[in-house]
């Protein structure tokens, strides 16, 4: 038998590890390189349940934001760059991925994949599964073509990696999610999965089509059966081991969201059709929280009331669940009014909304965005 290598010298190891699920999560990818035994550490899946379990991991939300215009005074060079980046000036807006940690009150920015450093593709979609966050898709900032890249940022290294494109045609406005430990057609998936469904092409023809993605194998899988209907401008989410596709519209009804909801068993890898998830005409893009009801037809999709916080946010309106009972909601009151966030609890009676401070250089419209927890 090899030799026991204590995690701290001269520390029983359940004390080291009581001190190591403290380390904030920006401090991790320097904690694995102080040795092997805390590599190891860090590189465990325990080591991250055991931060859940404990209250000590590091939850936010991971922002899809527009860079924020300076305020009057700012440098010139500064003013000018941001102001284009807003849409003041020329080119398109410039969107970047935003950290926010409603408990201690900060904001960070992370910096762009190295082949992106003009900003993020617009419109599109994030995820976050087993401490990692996955880019996927979107238009070109350049060429406003839609594209199929997937880019992963590791929190545990701090790093940006490229993931295999997308399979199938360029899609715009699909729906995803993702899952740490489901099972796909019997296949696990050790970095995690995500899953993608509907959209439409770069002809406009909303799609029926999905496919899933296994980060630790670096592979995509079309799902093989489509969905009953065509769903553009739907939303994802996952509900235990099936795959919501929420809402959406057809390639012959443009706008006219459907009430349904198409959910997909990850284990059977069939469709099952939910009616009257979703209410009609709504866009559910950036607005949908999880499910309430059964496992029959009358499973409703959650979302924040829309006239929760005396109208607080009502134009541009973003909705990003935290955990089970919150959601971090942001925009502004009317068009042209200062953008605001706020923290909501969900689980009670109407909802308890309580401001969070936005800095202003953190003010830029919230595209979409999703939980963070390590």
């Amino acid at each position: 038998m090899g030799k026991h290598r204590p995690i701290i010298p001269d520390l029983p190891d359940d004390v080291a590890l009581e001190c190591l699920i403290r380390v904030p999560h920006a401090c991790l990818a320097d904690m694995g390189a102080v040795s092997r035994r805390w590599r190891e550490l860090v590189d465990s899946p325990d080591f991250y349940g055991e931060r859940k379990l404990r209250g000590t991991a590091d939850a936010f939300a991971c922002l899809v934001q527009q860079r924020a215009v300076p305020a009057a005074g700012a440098p010139a060079e500064e003013a000018g760059a941001n102001r284009k980046s807003a849409g003041g000036g020329r080119g398109p807006p410039i969107y970047g991925i935003t950290l926010l940690d409603p408990r201690r009150g900060s904001w960070e920015r992370l910096q762009h994949p190295d082949d992106h450093q003009g900003g993020l593709p617009l419109f599109c979609q994030c995820v976050s599964v087993a401490g990692k966050l996955v880019i996927l898709g979107g238009w070109d900032c350049v060429t406003w073509e839609a594209t199929r890249r997937v880019y992963i940022y590791d929190f545990k290294t701090r790093r940006w990696t490229k993931g295999k494109d997308m399979p199938g045609p360029a899609r715009s406005f699909f729906a995803a999610a993702a899952a740490e430990s489901t099972t796909s057609g019997g296949r696990g998936g050790r970095g995690g999965l995500v899953f993608v469904a509907g959209g439409h092409d770069e002809s406009k023809n909303a799609l029926r089509t999905g496919a899933v993605y296994d980060i630790g194998r670096d592979e995509w899988e079309d799902f093989g059966e489509a969905m009953e209907e065509e769903r553009d401008e739907c939303e994802g989410l996952m509900v235990g081991k099936e795959f919501w596709v929420v809402s959406g519209y057809g390639t012959e009804g443009q706008g006219r969201f459907r009430e349904s909801a198409e959910a997909f068993d990850t284990e059977t890898r069939r469709w099952r059709r939910v009616d009257g998830a979703w209410p009609g005409g709504t866009c559910p893009r950036s607005s949908c929280l999880g499910v309430a009801g059964g496992d029959g037809g009358n499973d409703k999709v959650v979302r924040v009331d829309a006239e929760g916080g005396n109208g607080a946010v009502k134009m541009g309106r973003c909705v990003v669940g935290m955990g089970v009972s919150r959601a971090l909601v942001t925009g502004s009151a009317y068009e042209g009014a200062p953008a605001v966030c706020y923290l909501v609890d969900v689980g009670k009676q109407g909802g308890a909304w309580k401001q969070v401070e936005m800095p202003a250089e953190f003010s830029g419209f919230v595209q979409s965005g999703c939980f963070v927890e390590i």
